[in-house]
């Protein structure tokens, strides 16, 4: 398993997510000049705040529910909002799923469910789905030199009782690698991993063993 101690090690110059990108899609595995083909990787694109269904998916044309705009038809088996023909043209590339439903009203309560796939408890953190297909594939992919798990601008929900070794490698929507701007924050960062293993050193904590 890679931790982001041993990323930032490995990239000490890395100042934006594109050359991490570049290391992902070309899936380098060390002492071996090949290339892992047919890899599966997941990508969530949560549109938190965004505009209402009958704008984007399902327009309810007609209907009593439905907005001003027109159904338009995909390359695929299914219509979608006429202000979105690019997306029209690559139906038959992606499925819509209409059938997906819960009772959760509140929007917090309602987006932890949809990340987990479990309830809010107050009892049971549990882990996103990004940490449990981390934790799942990772022991398969141990030439992977990036994290496994990266999160745009928020820090998603974490890994629950998986231990934080599985929450996401949070990097800013501009692309910058967050402590990773200039030589003081990478001072701050070695005085910090000084302090943090002095103190994993002094206790039999999991979860501050899980965080190193």
């Amino acid at each position: 398993m890679i931790n982001r101690r041993h990323f930032i090690e490995h990239v000490g110059g890395l100042a934006s997510l594109s050359t991490a990108s570049t290391l992902f899609g070309q899936n380098i595995i060390d002492n071996k000049d090949t290339l892992v083909k047919n890899e599966k990787a997941a990508i969530l694109i949560w549109l938190g705040g965004g505009p209402p269904t009958i704008d984007m998916w399902d327009v309810k044309q007609g209907s009593a529910t439905g907005g001003p705009s027109r159904a338009l038809t995909t390359t695929g088996d299914f219509q979608i909002n006429e202000l979105m023909p690019k997306l029209a043209n690559m139906g038959k590339d992606f499925s819509l799923v209409r059938t997906m439903a819960t009772r959760e009203a509140d929007h917090m309560r309602g987006s932890y469910y949809m990340h987990t796939g479990f309830k809010p408890n107050p009892n049971m953190a549990h882990p996103s789905m990004g940490s449990v297909i981390s934790y799942e594939l990772s022991q398969d992919r141990d030439y992977l030199e990036i994290p496994p798990f990266f999160a745009i601008s928020t820090g998603s929900i974490g890994g629950g009782f998986l231990g934080s070794a599985w929450n996401p490698f949070v990097v800013s929507s501009n692309g910058q690698v967050r402590n990773l701007g200039d030589n003081v924050d990478l001072q701050r960062m070695q005085a910090l991993a000084a302090i943090e293993t002095g103190f994993v050193k002094s206790t039999n904590s999991d979860m501050a063993k899980s965080h190193m």
